[in-house]
C-alpha cells in the first residue's frame, strides 16, 4: 500500500504547478507559431497564385507549392494535436507518424501522377506501386505493434518483448543460482 502510494506521489511531482505551467506555455507558444505558420503559408500561397495568374495561366505550377507546402502545415498541425493530445508512447507515436505519412505522401503521390499525366489530370497506373508496397509495410508495421503493445484494457499484462525480457531474466538467474550457492553470495 505505501509503495503504491510513494509511486502516486512521485507521478503527481511532475504534474506540479511548475510543471503545468510549463506544459501549458509550451501548448500556447505551439499554438501561435502554428497560426503564423498557416497565415504565412496562405498570404505566400496567394501571392503565388495571382503571379501565376498574371504570368502564364496555361501551367497551374502554384499548385506545387500549394500542396507541398500544404503537406508541411498539415503535419504541423499533426503534431500540435498528438502534442496537445499528450501521446508519449514512442510506440505509438511511430505508427501514427508512419500512418499519417502513408495517407498524405499517397495522396502527393497521386497528385504527382494525375499533374504530371498526358493529358493532364489523367490517371497512369505507377501510383499502385508505391502504394501497394507502402501498404504492406504498414499492415507489417500495424500488426507488430498490436502484437507488441498490449491494449489498454489489459495494460497490467506484459508485452511480447517484455514477456522475452522476463524469460531470459530467469534464464540467468538460474545460471547465477547455479554457479553462485547461496553460502558464498555476500550481501
Amino acid at each position: 500500500m505505501n509503495d503504491n502510494h510513494t509511486t502516486n506521489d512521485m507521478r503527481l511531482k511532475e504534474f506540479n504547478d511548475d510543471g503545468l505551467r510549463k506544459i501549458a506555455k509550451e501548448i500556447v507558444l505551439q499554438r501561435f507559431f502554428l497560426v503564423l505558420h498557416a497565415l504565412i503559408y496562405c498570404f505566400v500561397n496567394l501571392l503565388l497564385f495571382v503571379i501565376n495568374y498574371l504570368t502564364d495561366q496555361t501551367y497551374p505550377w502554384f499548385l506545387w507549392a500549394l500542396i507541398g507546402w500544404g503537406i508541411v502545415i498539415l503535419t504541423h498541425v499533426f503534431y500540435y494535436i498528438l502534442y496537445k493530445k499528450g501521446i508519449v508512447h514512442i510506440a505509438t507515436l511511430i505508427l501514427l507518424y508512419h500512418v499519417w505519412a502513408y495517407v498524405i505522401l499517397n495522396l502527393f503521390i497521386l497528385f504527382i501522377d494525375f499533374f504530371t499525366a498526358t493529358p493532364r489530370w489523367s490517371f497512369m497506373v505507377w501510383f499502385w506501386y508505391p502504394f501497394g508496397a507502402w501498404s504492406g509495410i504498414l499492415i507489417i508495421h500495424m500488426i507488430m505493434y498490436f502484437y507488441t503493445i498490449p491494449s489498454q484494457e489489459t495494460s497490467d499484462e506484459l508485452n511480447w518483448i517484455e514477456r522475452k525480457v522476463e524469460k531470459e531474466l530467469k534464464k540467468l538467474q538460474k545460471v547465477q543460482r547455479d554457479h553462485h550457492p547461496p553460502e558464498d553470495r555476500q550481501i
